[in-house]
């Protein structure tokens, strides 16, 4: 299993940054570490087009309809797939449409789970959901085989930010007739959309597939601040 040191060393072997500009932007854009914050950025992305499936069991009571949303969930994002009753039968029962048993409640601003019915003393049903990926110190839920792609977006995000920062440097440096870095924009414009390309590659759905590798731009996560915005970089276009 990867860790988030393993994405930002696989980030890195990606990223010409030899004078560290990544580490001088940090504080400027507000973040810790600004490759771990692309990085994140990146998973968030990724898991738009493939989503992590977890599953959770709710056990009645014979009164309780609504119940908190369960671990993993990520308000405004995570969905209901499959609700399953009864439990653990070979082939799974999955009750169909979802709806019929269990919808999602938004109170207050809290996204909620209810069941149209209370589940009886003791009785259980499973559901399961889509939620984001995890990347951490010490946790990774995306697949080994996502690995490389996910650090290839990551790389392009980051080329980005080194794009936009010698952009703008362009433009004060030619207002004070200082050095134009203009070649350093667009070198790292070029290794950006090299990056990107490969992830929209790996991710772009065999022959015959549903689709889930179909790339926005507006879909990319990237957090606000200089470096942040992706129309430096990238056409608003589905790539596949």
């Amino acid at each position: 299993m990867a860790t988030l040191a393993d994405y930002v060393v696989a980030v890195g072997a990606r990223v010409p940054d030899d004078a560290g500009r990544l580490s001088d932007l940090s504080t400027s854009l507000g973040v810790t570490d600004v490759r771990e914050a692309r990085i994140l950025a990146a998973v968030r992305t990724y898991s738009r087009a493939r989503p992590r499936v977890i599953d959770a069991t709710l056990t009645g009571d014979g009164t309780t309809q609504v119940w908190p949303a369960p671990t993993g969930w990520s308000q405004g994002f995570s969905t209901l797939c499959d609700y399953e009753y009864p439990i653990d039968q070979i082939p799974p029962v999955m009750v169909r449409p979802i709806s019929d048993r269990l919808v999602v409640l938004r109170r207050d601003g809290v996204e909620q789970l209810g069941t149209v019915h209370a589940l009886g003393a003791a009785e259980q049903a499973r559901i399961h959901y889509q939620a984001l990926h995890m990347v951490s110190a010490s946790d990774d839920t995306v697949p080994a085989s996502d690995f490389d792609a996910v650090a290839d977006l990551a790389a392009a995000l980051c080329c980005e930010t080194l794009a936009t920062f010698y952009a703008e440097s362009t433009l004060s440096s030619l207002a004070a007739d200082t050095v134009n870095h203009s070649g350093k924009a667009q070198l790292y414009a070029d290794v950006a959309q090299m990056h990107f390309k490969r992830y929209v590659n790996h991710m772009s759905p065999a022959e015959g597939g549903d689709g889930a590798g179909t790339i926005l731009m507006g879909d990319i996560d990237i957090p606000t601040g200089r470096g942040g915005g992706s129309d430096y970089l990238f056409a608003r276009r589905s790539l596949r």
